[in-house]
């Protein structure tokens, strides 16, 4: 009896598994403990622009000083649409891929025609 209602139970755990499928890991993500957040307030951890989760794109985070804060950007699209919108933007960072750490915009090279997904969800 010990062995079928064994079988039983591993048969349940194994064909529970084959149906549960994880969601991957969008390329730009990173854990929230490895997201450098820059600006302060009690929403520092979302984008001033479109409020997205910045450690859910962090690899596509940019940063600047507008009015003498840091402000800390899901992706260029929404510091670009801040930038449009009559704000003068100084300081701008970008997330280096690599060590993920901020570096200036001017060190940085931006690769295009990559077959990485940009970030989205900006409106």
């Amino acid at each position: 009896m010990k062995k079928i209602i064994f079988l039983i139970v591993a048969s349940l755990m194994i064909s529970s598994n084959a149906f549960a499928q994880e969601t991957p890991t969008p390329f730009q993500a990173v854990h929230p403990d490895k997201a450098i957040i820059l600006q302060e307030g009690e929403a520092k951890m979302f984008c001033p622009k479109c409020t997205k989760e910045l450690a859910m794109s962090y690899k596509t985070n940019h940063a600047s000083n507008l009015n003498g804060k840091v402000k800390q950007y899901c992706s260029i699209h929404c510091l670009a649409k801040t930038m449009v919108d009559g704000k003068k933007v100084t300081g701008i960072k970008v997330v280096d891929n690599i060590n993920l750490k901020f570096i200036s915009v001017i060190n940085s090279w931006y690769v295009m025609g990559s077959d990485k997904a940009a970030t989205k969800g900006c409106h």
